[in-house]
């Protein structure tokens, strides 16, 4: 009896050993596969008050769910690829505080917006993109993720946020890339207003370590039958260590059919950013802009300066406090007669979760 015993744990001993470990996560699936699935939530705490150039003066204290963000993609450095990125949220339709409008402010409604579903192509060093896809314009974008302070600057209301058409990049090499592309409208509408298209060009340079410069040029027909618009976009960014510096500046011109009134619009925002230690960035933000029309009557000039303190309390979860002053009509991203000029405080605490 012994030895038969003996005889069956020998033969346990040569079968295959059964594996106690987790099955993949769906992460590991999908990373195995070439797919990418990254996404966020944010939500927030802001206090602002308004005071008007009449005297008058009114405050919000709110709380509110700024955004949530899934983005999917399959794009191998060869061959066809697409991407779809979702967003939901307050900042969609317009934040309390950012800008009024909303990253889908010219077309579309409720808390919900498709911002890029596209399809690509990539050989060698050249890409291209088709469907609806993010500006190249501007150093601040729609994501929460992605930006340095919690607000949004002024800038950013006034430049296109996704566009609809086609767009081609070509790598040279490490240091010079360029883009150019066709898309219905740079005020990002998915369908067209007019028969003209908007034209995209860009350059992205990397002439040193650490230093990046994009030049981008939109040329097109917009808000009428006849009208002709350019924005010229500036963004630079250079990090040296734990500090980290950026420069935005814009040009954006309406020329009016018919004897109409000519619009201007410029703008410089300026970020400088300063890991402090692991855990804690500090960061400053500061723009001046101004618009005007070819009526000398009307002009208007607005201003802020943001200070933005973000710690990372865990991996995957940061929170991040603006104490933000204003002059102007900031917060609308459009401006109107010095008397009508508004003065702006305004403490926003955001939390954000990445997965």
């Amino acid at each position: 009896m012994r030895k038969n015993v003996l005889l069956a744990a020998a033969g346990l001993a040569v079968l295959p050993v059964v594996s106690n470990a987790a099955a993949p996560t769906l992460g590991e699936v999908l990373d195995a596969s070439g797919i990418s699935a990254t996404g966020h939530a944010s939500a927030s705490y802001a206090y602002q008050k308004v005071k008007t150039g009449a005297g008058a003066s009114a405050s919000t204290n709110t709380f509110g769910f700024d955004q949530a963000e899934l983005l999917v993609s399959k794009l191998p450095a060869e061959g066809f690829g697409a991407a779809v990125d979702v967003f939901a949220g307050k900042d969609v339709v317009g934040g309390n505080y950012n800008y009024a409008g909303g990253f889908n402010k010219f077309g579309g409604g409720g808390e919900f917006n498709l911002h890029q579903a596209y399809v690509q192509y990539a050989t060698g060093g050249l890409t291209v993109i088709g469907g609806k896809f993010a500006t190249l314009a501007g150093y601040e974008v729609a994501s929460d993720v992605l930006n340095t302070n919690a607000t949004r600057s002024i800038l950013f209301a006034n430049q296109p946020f996704t566009l609809t058409g086609v767009r081609a990049g070509y790598k040279f090499n490490d240091l010079v890339t360029v883009y150019g592309g066709v898309n219905n409208s740079a005020a990002g509408s998915v369908t067209d207003a007019n028969t003209q298209k908007t034209v995209e060009l860009g350059v992205a340079l990397a002439p040193l370590t650490g230093l990046t410069v994009n030049v981008t040029d939109y040329i097109g027909n917009e808000g009428g039958p006849g009208n002709k618009t350019n924005l010229l976009d500036l963004v630079t960014a250079y990090t040296l260590g734990d500090l980290s510096l950026g420069l935005n500046a814009d040009y954006n011109t309406m020329k009016v059919s018919g004897g109409g009134v000519d619009l201007k619009f410029t703008g410089v925002a300026l970020y400088a950013n300063y890991q402090i230690v692991p855990s804690f960035r500090a960061g400053i933000r500061g723009e001046v802009t101004q618009s005007k029309d070819s009526n000398a009557n009307t002009k208007g000039k607005s201003n802020e300066i943001t200070l933005t303190g973000d710690y990372s309390a865990a991996k995957n979860f940061d929170i991040v406090s603006d104490l933000r002053f204003g002059k102007g009509d900031q917060l609308a991203g459009t401006f109107t007669n010095a008397a009508d000029d508004t003065k702006t405080t305004a403490f926003v605490v955001k939390a954000i979760y990445k997965f």
